[in-house]
C-alpha cells in the first residue's frame, strides 16, 4: 500500500481496530494518484488505489462529500 499523510502520529498502544486516515490524507493521496495515473505508472497507481479503497467506511463512503468527489474523480482518471 502506498499513501501520503499530513503528519506522523505516534502509534496507539491499544488493541482496537485500525484507524482510518483523515480526510486530508485521503484527498492528498488522491491527488498523488492523479499524478501517477497521468504518467501511466500502473504498479504504483494500483498500490494507491488499494489503500484508498481500504479507507472507506463500513457503509462504503468517505467522511465528506469533498473527499468522495476527489476519490471518484481520480479513480476515473486512473481507469482511463
Amino acid at each position: 500500500m502506498l499513501y501520503w499523510r499530513a503528519s506522523v502520529e505516534a502509534p496507539s498502544s491499544g488493541s482496537g481496530p485500525p484507524r482510518r486516515a483523515q480526510a486530508r490524507d485521503i484527498e492528498t493521496t488522491s491527488y498523488v494518484l492523479l499524478i501517477y495515473a497521468t504518467h501511466q505508472d500502473v504498479v504504483v497507481s494500483l498500490k494507491i488505489v488499494k489503500w484508498l479503497v481500504e479507507q472507506r467506511s463500513p457503509s462504503g463512503g468517505f467522511g465528506s462529500t469533498q473527499v468522495r468527489e476527489c476519490f471518484f474523480f481520480f479513480i476515473f482518471a486512473f481507469h482511463k
